[in-house]
């Protein structure tokens, strides 16, 4: 009797670390779903170069607003919906703002500058590799996907 009594108070406190677990993991989602949202809210989509139907790879240009530097990535999309990217270069921010089109003209090789260019902008100065990178390429994946 001693000893069913004993699991029952075990299983009893079982339950009850897991309904907090649960609770405390809900809030955490909940928290990272309202950061999530603020920055894909916050990132704007534009092509500066040249447009084709042919989206499949190409460039994007995005901040980081942390460390000031832009930075140009080469994208590409497999059938999976998978977006493969990898950094082909930088540039440190000004405070002169440069329209798109002369930046697309200045960063850009002239082997790629008739390729497929877009620029995902924020003001927001989050963790680049933690946030803003991750959330813009989920972001311009349903872009492209939507063109």
């Amino acid at each position: 009797e001693e000893k069913h009594m004993l699991i029952n108070n075990e299983i009893e406190k079982s339950f009850e670390l897991m309904h907090w677990s649960f609770a405390h993991l809900n809030r955490l989602l909940e928290n990272g779903k309202a950061i999530y949202d603020f920055v894909d809210e916050s990132i704007t989509i534009e092509s500066i170069g040249i447009y084709s139907k042919y989206n499949t790879d190409g460039y994007f240009i995005l901040p980081d607003n942390r460390e000031r530097v832009l930075r140009i990535l080469k994208y590409s999309r497999n059938l999976y919906k998978i977006l493969k990217t990898k950094e082909v270069a930088n540039r440190r921010m000004t405070l002169i703002t440069i329209p798109n089109t002369v930046l697309k003209n200045e960063m850009i090789s002239d082997d790629i500058i008739n390729q497929t260019i877009y620029m995902l902008d924020t003001e927001l100065n989050f963790s680049y590799s933690h946030t803003i990178l991750p959330v813009a390429k989920r972001k311009f994946l349903g872009f492209l996907e939507g063109n």
